[in-house]
């Protein structure tokens, strides 16, 4: 059997996979390679994470969190903080696991309430005149 995608004959690819280049399959979208490498059978995405086929590792959706150093666990945030994506994100001021930390150069004002703190370069001139 001949295809359009194939310069020679086609094989079909693994379940989980889908054609990416020429006689080459990649994960589909909904799913990911455990292995990080094509021409693998893929496996389905975990619930709270985003996989966007091919090579790509999974990662965070929106109000999940994961730790780099464990790329297969996703935990639901207990709050809105954890923005998720491929950089595992936090809200602006959150950081740490679970985005509960404060984050370097914030400042914590209670539950919930963080402020960068002002940049002290002004201050320190000010101090050496």
């Amino acid at each position: 059997t001949s295809c359009a995608l194939c310069a020679h004959e086609c094989v079909a690819c693994f379940p989980g996979t889908q054609w990416i280049e020429d006689e080459v399959c990649g994960c589909s979208p909904g799913f990911y390679s455990r292995d990080g490498v094509r021409e693998v059978a893929c496996d389905s995405c975990f619930d709270g994470a985003e996989c966007p086929g091919d090579m790509a590792p999974p990662f965070p959706k929106a109000e999940y969190w994961a730790n780099k150093d464990k790329p297969y666990e996703f935990h639901e945030c207990r709050t809105a903080r954890c923005t998720g994506g491929p950089e595992h994100t936090c809200e602006p001021g959150f950081s740490g696991i679970m985005c509960e930390a404060t984050a370097t150069d914030y400042s914590s004002f209670g539950a919930g309430i963080r402020m960068k703190c002002p940049d002290n370069s002004g201050m320190q001139a000010l101090m050496h005149v």
